[in-house]
């Protein structure tokens, strides 16, 4: 249906993800840190740039804002601040 009058069944569906302890390790993601935004509101547009982030993957489509590990991959972070550092 469309948006405006579309049940809250079709609005507001869960959300689940399960990671491997290896998938974890080899991305370096603080599951700590995930169960910590487990509550926050987050909508399809999070899948998309969750997985490109996640994988690595280079592209102008990628909004790191939109990305739910980014928060949660501390060698992600200080790379981020190292590039953003060598910018200066």
């Amino acid at each position: 249906m469309p948006y405006p009058i579309a049940p809250s069944v079709q609005k507001r569906v869960p959300f689940v993800m399960w990671l491997s302890q290896g998938f974890r390790r080899s991305f370096h993601i603080d599951q700590d840190c995930l169960r910590s935004h487990a509550s926050a509101e987050v909508s399809h547009d999070n899948l998309f740039h969750s997985l490109l982030g996640v994988l690595d993957v280079q592209t102008r489509a990628y909004d790191g804002a939109l990305d739910l590990f980014a928060p949660c991959r501390p060698a992600l972070e200080v790379a981020r601040v190292s590039q953003e550092e060598g910018a200066h």
